[in-house]
C-alpha cells in the first residue's frame, strides 16, 4: 500500500509542495510535481494527482486547518470521498489525521536504504555465473540481522564476501563462475569453513582469483578467530528415516508459494532460519 501525504494550505492562495500554487491549473501543477519528484509521466498518475489537487483547490485550509490529508492508495485507484467521521478502509476513502511527525526542513527526492546503512550496497556480478554466491550471502546476512542479541561485529557493517565463498568452495555443485547451489554450498561451508568473511577483506574480483581457484588454492581468513561465525544452526539428525521433517527451513512471511525447491524461489525476500545435515 502506498501512503501519500499532501499538506493542506492554510489559505487557498498558499503555496504547496514543489512550488505549486493552488490557483494554477492541474496540468501545470502536475508537471511541476512530476519534475520535482522525478516521476514518470502517465495519464493514470495525472488523473489521480488532478483528483486530489482539485479537492485541495476546492476546500483548501478552510475545512482541515493545519491538519494533513492522508490519502492511502491501493493499486493507484482514485479514492472516493466519505463524509462520516470513521472509515473502514483507508485504501478506498479519504482519511484525515493530524501529522504526528515534526515538519521536515526539506522534502527528500528519494530515500536510500544503502545510505541509511540498512542494506549493503548493490553489486554487479558481471559476466561470472556467481548468482549462487550472491544468493547464499544474502540469506546469511538476513540470518545475522535476525540474530538476537545482535552480533555487533557482524551486524555493524554487514556485507559478506561472495568472493570468499566462491574461492574457498571446491565442489562439483559450486563451480565458481559456472554456477552453483545454495544447499550444497552451505553443506561445504559447514564441513570445511571456519567462518564467513567480510567483503572489505575479500573484494569481489572473480577474474583475478580464477587461477587460484583452478589450482584449488583457497583465500585465507582475514578476520580474527574470536569473530569466527557460521550464520546457521546445526540440528540433530532425524532418527526416524521415514519422518518427512525438512532439513532446511525458510521463512516466507505469510506468503504462500507453489515452489518446493529452494533454488526455484525467485524475486522474494527470504532468510534461513536453521540448517542441518544428516550424518
Amino acid at each position: 500500500m502506498l501512503i501519500t501525504t499532501i499538506v493542506i494550505a492554510k489559505t487557498i492562495e498558499q503555496q504547496l509542495i514543489a512550488n505549486i500554487s493552488t490557483n494554477e491549473s492541474c496540468e501545470t501543477a502536475y508537471i511541476k510535481f512530476a519534475t520535482y519528484y522525478n516521476k514518470n509521466h502517465t495519464n493514470k498518475a495525472k488523473e489521480v494527482f488532478c483528483h486530489r489537487f482539485n479537492y485541495i483547490q476546492k476546500y483548501g485550509g478552510k475545512l482541515y486547518s493545519n491538519s494533513d490529508l492522508i490519502i492511502s492508495l491501493k493499486d493507484n485507484t482514485i479514492p472516493r470521498q466519505k463524509k462520516s467521521q470513521q472509515v473502514s478502509n483507508c485504501a478506498e476513502d479519504f482519511c484525515i489525521a493530524s501529522d504526528p511527525l515534526r515538519k521536515l526542513k526539506q522534502v527528500y527526492r528519494s530515500v536510500s536504504l544503502v545510505e541509511a546503512k540498512l542494506i549493503s550496497s548493490p553489486k554487479d556480478q558481471g559476466e561470472c555465473g556467481s548468482c549462487w554466491a550472491f544468493g547464499t550471502t544474502a540469506i546469511y546476512e538476513n540470518s545475522i540481522l535476525r540474530q538476537r542479541p545482535q552480533n555487533e561485529f557482524w551486524s555493524k557493517s554487514l556485507d559478506l564476501s561472495e568472493q570468499f565463498l566462491m574461492s574457498n568452495i571446491f565442489s562439483q555443485y559450486a563451480q565458481y563462475c559456472e554456477g552453483g547451489n545454495f544447499i550444497y554450498a552451505t553443506n561445504y561451508v559447514n564441513l570445511f569453513f571456519k567462518s564467513v568473511e567480510k567483503e572489505q577483506n575479500v573484494k569481489y574480483d572473480p577474474e583475478t582469483h580464477q587461477n587460484n581457484w583452478d589450482q584449488q588454492i583457497p583465500i585465507q581468513q582475514s578476520i580474527d578467530e574470536t569473530h569466527y561465525m557460521k550464520p546457521f544452526q546445526l540440528l540433530p539428525s532425524i532418527e526416524d528415516p521415514t519422518q518427512l521433517t525438512p532439513v532446511i527451513g525458510l521463512y516466507f512471511g505469510e506468503t504462500k508459494f507453489n515452489y518446493d525447491k529452494i533454488w526455484q524461489v525467485k524475486r522474494q525476500q527470504y532468510f534461513i532460519t536453521f540448517f542441518g545435515i544428516h550424518e
